[in-house]
This record gives C-alpha cells, sequence and structure tokens, in this order.
C-alpha cells in the first residue's frame, strides 16, 4: 500500500475556560495545529498518517474538560507519490490544508490570519 498523508480541519466547541487546554493539546499532539480561535470556537489542523490518528485526536480533544464537542470539517487523502517533486508534493500539501482550515473557519464563522504573498503594491 502507498504510503498517505491525511490533512483535515476540524472545529472545537469549548467554554472559555477550555481555550489554554485545547492550545495545549495542540502544543502535544505531533501534527495538531490551532488555526484561529475565537467566542469558543477553534479552527484546527492536522495532519497524520492515518484516520485513526485523526480519530485518535478528535476523542483527546472531546476528552478536555471544558469541551462541548470536536468535529472533522475537512479531510483529504494524499498519497505520498515519488513521482511527485518534494518541492511540489510540499506546496500541494500547504494550500490543501490552507483550503480545508479556510473551510473549518467559514462554518465556524471565524477570520483566518491572513498571509499574503502576492499582492501588487502600485
Amino acid at each position: 500500500m502507498t504510503p498517505e498523508q491525511h490533512l483535515a480541519s476540524l472545529i472545537v466547541l469549548a467554554r472559555p475556560e477550555a481555550a489554554s487546554a485545547v492550545t495545549a493539546l495542540c502544543a502535544t499532539r505531533p501534527g495538531l495545529e490551532r488555526i484561529s480561535s475565537g467566542s469558543g470556537r477553534h479552527v484546527l489542523s492536522l495532519t497524520a498518517d492515518s484516520t485513526d490518528a485523526i480519530l485518535a485526536s478528535l476523542a483527546a480533544l472531546e476528552a478536555v474538560p471544558g469541551v462541548i464537542s470536536a468535529q472533522l470539517v475537512g479531510h483529504h487523502i494524499e498519497p505520498q507519490d515519488a513521482e511527485t517533486s518534494p518541492a511540489l508534493a510540499t506546496t500541494r500539501r500547504r494550500f490543501l490544508k490552507a483550503s480545508l482550515a479556510g473551510s473549518a473557519a467559514a462554518v465556524a464563522g471565524l477570520a483566518l490570519p491572513a498571509a499574503a504573498s502576492n499582492l501588487v503594491t502600485e
């Protein structure tokens, strides 16, 4: 079987006092990153090597005291194809990860931090 990389976006709904615990969990779980948060809603990005790893992260989030729910919003399975150049594969994965995070942010009604790189300034 070809190795895969799973890219996912999550929304966590939590009480305000649980925000630091959600952030702390993101710091300790490999591939889990907090993208945006506000009003008890957290948009997370997850990079994992299997669906089971995604489910384990969801279960860990739901076990945090004060977390009301943790939901998968988007999931993409990216084959780690030896034919694709590493630079192109990384750029593609970054794009997919950003797209998934954008979808989750839209569902949560949150803004994402902007990273402008191709702006015309004239």
